[in-house]
């Protein structure tokens, strides 16, 4: 028997699970939700073992990196190519693109090739947002698919990487489902 102290990565909730011999990449919170667990002392990945048992493998931390307005996420790639070898051998990045072409012009326009997105759209005053839920509502799936570890980003999709835990720590529902008054 192993016992092992997991995280979930929605709500926080710490959950102790007494395992034999595998570790379950899921279990309930305390509000009875089930949610995708992380190990407090290493990012493990489940895979096949040598007889077809199940075998957990450290990993990388898998970052999400979240473009800034109007450009994608194979600029953001192309920006961070500059970052020592070191860093890319130890972290894997994701460089999806936001979910909205872009809505105007491009200040990378002429610098870099189109296509051009942005997460969500607001006014000339920066009073008024439209497509912020649609907008989290993909960056979730997005966490959900990759197994993603943590967040980073420029411009635009900074403000969404900090806003993100802020989000997440003002209650345990799903992201998508806050009201952001």
């Amino acid at each position: 028997m192993v016992q092992v102290t997991k995280t979930c990565w929605k709500c926080s909730h710490m959950a102790i699970m007494t395992c034999c011999s595998r570790l379950h990449p899921a279990t309930t919170d305390h509000n009875g939700t089930i949610h995708n667990l992380r190990s407090n002392r290493a990012v493990l990945e489940k895979t096949m073992g040598s007889e077809g048992s199940d075998l957990f493998v450290k990993r990388k931390p898998r970052i999400l990196c979240l473009h800034g307005f109007r450009t994608s996420g194979e600029i953001f790639k192309t920006q961070l190519k500059k970052w020592p070898e070191s860093v890319h051998e130890k972290v894997q990045f994701f460089f999806p693109d936001a979910p909205f072409p872009c809505n105007g012009k491009s200040e990378v326009e002429g610098i870099f090739d189109p296509p051009y997105y942005e997460w969500f759209q607001f006014n000339k005053d920066f009073t008024e947002y439209e497509n912020f839920d649609k907008c989290l509502e993909h960056i979730e799936d997005l966490m959900i698919k990759h197994e993603i570890d943590g967040l980073m980003g420029f411009s635009q999709g900074a403000i969404l990487s900090a806003a993100l835990p802020g989000l997440q720590a003002k209650a345990c529902s799903s992201l998508h489902n806050q009201n952001f008054c």
